[in-house]
């Protein structure tokens, strides 16, 4: 960390050391809520089928035909589309299916109202 901080921020900051200088300050209007909450889907749903492919003993990039997802959450549907190709990348899924007609949706995640299931 120090020879990063003397490589790049020293000269900026005119300290001697990362050590005695000053933490970052938070610029409040920077924060994006609705961000955070996609990045929390795509992290919830991720999780679920990482957990799935553990328990049967999967590897990780072992292909998925399909993940369905569901949610109480208005605007989910958007939030989905947004995320779908990097969430399919990640899990290797062929298609994820949102909405009323992911009827095989039947992981609950807990603390929120997506449910996950998932087709070979």
């Amino acid at each position: 960390s120090e020879e990063v901080y003397q490589l790049y921020f020293a000269q900026h900051d005119g300290m001697k050391s990362v050590h005695i200088s000053s933490w970052p300050s938070v610029d409040k209007k920077l924060n994006n809520e609705e961000a955070e909450s996609m990045g929390d889907t795509a992290v919830a749903i991720i999780s679920v089928v990482r957990k799935y492919k553990s328990q049967k003993g999967k590897p990780l990039n072992a292909d998925i035909a399909e993940v369905h997802v569901q949610s109480s959450e208005k605007g989910f549907d958007a939030v989905i589309k947004s995320i779908e190709d990097d969430v399919k990348a990640v899990i290797h899924a062929g298609r994820i299916v949102v909405g009323d007609k992911a009827s095989k949706a039947d992981i609950a995640c807990e603390g929120t109202s997506l449910k996950v299931g998932i087709i070979e």
